[in-house]
């Protein structure tokens, strides 16, 4: 290209991909009862992506490939145990996890 990008936009595959599975496993997790903690959830995986883009590529794999493993490791523990796995709601999709976890209509529990 004819121009020089600014130096926020020059991101590589491995900040990226730290970026996701920081997203990912941090939504792999009950949503927090405080809105601010929510919030920074969401914020930090994309705040740690453009900080780390500066840093040496060893580390920005080690962080990525870390994140991998707690992802694959939690989500084990959590079928072990039967826990179901939320991660579509967490994230915000509403359609199928809300229809498994009910409205509490119609069975009489609460």
């Amino acid at each position: 290209i004819p121009w020089d990008p600014p130096m926020f936009l020059m991101l590589g595959v491995w900040p990226v991909l730290m970026g996701v599975t920081m997203f990912i496993q941090m939504q792999m997790n009950p949503p927090p009862p405080d809105p601010i903690q929510a919030r920074m959830f969401q914020i930090l995986p994309i705040f740690f992506t453009f900080i780390l883009a500066s840093f040496p590529a060893g580390l920005v794999i080690y962080w990525a490939w870390n994140n991998f493993l707690s992802i694959l490791q939690q989500g084990l523990i959590m079928r072990r145990n039967d826990v179901e796995i939320e991660l579509l709601a967490n994230i915000g999709f509403s359609g199928r996890a809300q229809k498994q976890s009910g409205d509490g209509s119609g069975d009489g529990t609460r």
